[in-house]
Parts: structure tokens; sequence; C-alpha cells
């Protein structure tokens, strides 16, 4: 199995080819690169985003380094015409072209928060994964979808937004497209009352293709270093080995790395690469 670790912190603090080259120097086999929180001169959001990949991608070949999924912009609103003369579609649109250009088997998409009492979740998001399934025929990559949340500040609690097994397995089934796997976070099956090793056994055989390995409190999203939160690392690398999971071990460390200074992350992603390996021994 491989080890990764998502891009966006070192994107943040070196730009994309130092910080793939920090990733790579840590020891990771591969990178989850981030299509998200880009402003408006982030190259990937511009018309030059091909060129762009391009580069990256031969950056990425020189470094022998795999990207092996990769995670769209996650700003489409309710609302959206899901058509390209919406910006935001069209960035992701751009991200699913993007990352087959880097390489990458799988793009996480977020599914679309839904007002309440609007109209029924689970239709208005299954149109708009399939509204995205000819980008994916067309590139040759995978839409993976994520296990979400929704934060409501009024009540100061937590629930789920895709986020029981049975509503992902439901997607799948109704999208019914070979264009399609789920990515399980596993903090956000904790934080949503879902052990993530049960999250990994309920979910159908076959379908489960990625994942987001993170450790929180089950109180918030920490997106933590395995062990610095409460989760049961080894029910949960148990559960991967029993479900049969044949992906990646894919990092999404943000809430670890982006309180470090610059100088200290290459370590700080070397301690990681050395839990990850940690980890895939159990």
């Amino acid at each position: 199995m491989r080890l990764a670790v998502e891009s966006f912190v070192l994107r943040e603090r070196f730009g994309d080819k130092d910080g793939l080259t920090v990733i790579r120097d840590a020891g990771f086999d591969c990178v989850d690169y981030s299509f998200y929180w880009g402003d408006a001169s982030f190259p990937m959001y511009t018309d030059a985003y091909r060129t762009y990949a391009e580069e990256l991608r031969a950056h990425l070949d020189q470094l022998g380094l795999v990207c092996n999924q990769a995670h769209a912009p996650f700003s489409v609103r309710y609302g959206t015409s899901m058509t390209e003369e919406d910006p935001d579609y069209r960035n992701v649109t751009r991200a699913i072209e993007a990352a087959a250009i880097l390489g990458a088997e799988s793009i996480v998409i977020h599914s679309i928060g839904v007002p309440e009492k609007t109209e029924d979740e689970f239709a208005y998001n299954l149109r708009y994964y399939r509204s995205l399934e000819p980008y994916a025929a067309r590139f040759g990559i995978l839409i993976a979808v994520e296990n979400l949340f929704y934060r409501d500040t009024k009540r100061n609690c937590i629930s789920g937004r895709l986020g029981r097994p049975e509503e992902l397995n439901a997607m799948i089934r109704e999208l019914n497209s070979p264009w399609y796997s789920v990515c399980i976070d596993v903090g956000h099956a904790a934080i949503t009352g879902n052990e993530p090793e049960e999250m990994i056994a309920k979910t159908d055989p076959g379908i489960l293709r990625g994942l987001h390995i993170q450790d929180t409190d089950y109180r918030d999203d920490r997106h933590l270093l395995p062990y610095l939160g409460a989760h049961n690392w080894p029910a949960i690398m148990q559960a991967l080995k029993d479900y049969g999971y044949t992906g990646d071990f894919t990092f999404e460390l943000t809430g670890y790395l982006k309180r470090l200074p610059a100088p200290l992350l290459p370590e700080a992603l070397r301690f990681a690469h050395s839990v990850g390996r940690y980890l895939l021994n159990l």
C-alpha cells in the first residue's frame, strides 16, 4: 500500500513545485494534489490551467513522485447552473482535467449543501454528480464521493452530509456508473457519530478506493496526525484489512501542519511518514 499526503499546506508555504519536493524528500510515495482554497491568481483557476498542470506533471516525474488522487475545489454552492457558466463549477471541471494530467486515479469532489427544507439533498447531489460524469469519462479519472458534515453554529453541533455508509452506498448504487467511487474521511466519520472502523466495514464491497486519514477528538474536524487525537488506530487498520482495501493510505493533515512554521514542516512531514509506515505495518 502506498503512502500519500495532501499538498495544500506545502503549496501555501513553499509554492507547488518546492512543496512537492518537500513531500518527496520526506519519503512519501504519492501526493493528493489540492485544488481548493486558491485565490484568483491560482494558476489552476485560470485559462493557463492545462499548461500549469503539464509543468507540475513534469516536475512530479522528475521527482519520482506519483499523484495518486486529487481534491477538487469545494466552493460550488446550492443553486449552481451545473454548467461551466458558473465559475466555481468551471473550476471543478478544470480540476478534473488537470488532475488527470497530473496522473491522479481519482478526484474527491464534495457534495453540495442544500438549505434545510429547500429540496431533497440526496436527489440534488445525484444530479450534481451525474453532471460531472462526462468529464470523468472524457479524461479517464474516477470521481470520489466523500462523507462530509454540516456545522450547526446555532445549536453548536455537527451532523452528517452523506455522512453514513448507507448514504454513500446508496449514492454509488444510484449513480450506477464505473466512474464513481468512495473516499472515506475517518475524521468526518468520527465527528458525525460513526466509528471510523465501522464506517469502513459497512461500506459496500469494492467501492472504497480512497482515504483521508486524520485524527480528531470526536468533537471537531481537527485533521491531526494519527495518535494526536482519540481514534482507535489498530481497529481502523484491522477494518481496512478485513475490507480488503487495496487503495492508497492518504494523510490529510492540514490541522497538524498549518500550526507549524515553514522551517519545521520538512521534519514534521518526515515524522508523519514514520507514523504512516508504522500504521501500515499494523
